[in-house]
């Protein structure tokens, strides 16, 4: 059998496991042991994921962090600002480079195919400069086909494509002609 607990006599302290009963402030000791218990055990979990050696590493860890986040922004907010202001300008670079490309294509008509084949290796702008470097080239006049005499020096050859000078060559040769 089991004895019932004795009451307290006299100026004899008395615990909790002596008389099998808490007083308040008995149990805010205990409750207030466990909770520093529990912080302690949660701060050191902390550590160790943090890699640190103390709270006060943590946080100027922390700290570091959101001054490094705060100037990021900031710049993002800058690089924004940048573009922004920027917008207007590649608009109207796009505009001029339209119309250069727009120009080169006109003045590219009715150019020899080894020309136009020698334009298409450059960009727009390079291509209008080489027009203008040539505009006095191009805009000459062609000159008269020239006959000259082949090596054998038996028959003339004609430089170009017109038929009727051809034809008049050939009719030369035959009737022994010059």
């Amino acid at each position: 059998m089991t004895e019932a607990p004795q009451a307290p006599t006299g100026d004899a302290p008395t615990t909790p496991q002596e008389s099998g009963t808490f007083t308040q402030e008995d149990v805010n000791k205990i409750v207030g042991n466990r909770a520093q218990e529990a912080k302690q055990s949660a701060i050191n979990d902390l550590l160790s994921k943090a890699e640190a050696d103390s709270i006060d590493d943590v946080l100027e860890g922390y700290q570091t962090y959101r001054m490094l986040q705060q100037e990021s922004e900031t710049e993002a907010e800058r690089l924004q600002g940048e573009l922004q202001k920027l917008q207007p300008k590649a608009e109207r670079a796009n505009t001029l480079e339209e119309f250069v490309t727009n120009y080169v294509e006109s003045q590219k008509e009715g150019l020899p195919n080894h020309l136009t084949a020698l334009l298409n290796n450059m960009d727009p702008l390079q291509q209008a400069q080489w027009l203008q470097e040539h505009k006095a080239e191009l805009e000459q006049p062609e000159t008269p086909q020239q006959v000259r005499r082949s090596p054998d020096a038996s028959r003339q050859q004609v430089n170009g494509d017109d038929p009727a000078q051809v034809q008049a060559q050939f009719l030369n040769q035959l009737l022994g002609g010059p």
